[in-house]
């Protein structure tokens, strides 16, 4: 184990504590002073990638930015074991990365969540691949309603469920 693994981990424990006091300059600071850290190192234990990314993607969630969210959310996917995680924590984190695949900004691909057992627990969602052309003109559509938003801002201002851990 490297001695940066700990740190880093208790690093991502304060960035949270910070975001959960409403200190995103904080947070970003630390993500950012972290990041760089992270990438820097080798052979690392995934639950540190896995705590890095799941305090990037509230950070992201925290500030309504969607693309970012459903990046990092799904990079802490990659690196945890899903089977760990209790059934509800899946469900809601299956229902933010729905919901911000369909409201990010200029990305029009659901694949990488398709293909994701996660999506699996949202209730009557199966996706077959005669679906996959139906979502993906859902994409295309909905990127249309999006930019053409009522206050003219292209910005959706729905809020993403909170969920606890």
């Amino acid at each position: 184990m490297h001695i940066e693994e700990p740190i880093l981990y208790i690093k991502m424990q304060i960035a949270t504590f910070q975001l959960e006091k409403g200190s995103q300059k904080e947070c970003k600071k630390l993500l950012e002073d972290r990041k760089s850290t992270l990438d820097s190192m080798t052979d690392i234990d995934p639950s540190v990638y896995a705590n890095y990314y799941w305090v990037s993607s509230q950070y992201h969630e925290s500030r309504q930015e969607f693309a970012e969210f459903y990046k990092s959310a799904l990079l802490y996917l990659a690196y945890t074991l899903v089977e760990s995680l209790s059934e509800s924590f899946k469900l809601d984190l299956a229902f933010d990365l729905s919901l911000a695949a369909l409201l990010r900004e200029n990305i029009y691909n659901f694949g990488e969540l398709l293909a994701h057992p996660i999506i699996s627990l949202i209730p009557h969602i199966s996706v077959k691949p005669s679906d996959r052309s139906l979502i993906a003109e859902g994409g295309r559509r909905r990127n249309t309603v999006h930019n053409s938003s009522p206050t003219g801002t292209g910005k959706c201002s729905l809020p993403m469920r909170r969920k606890g851990i």
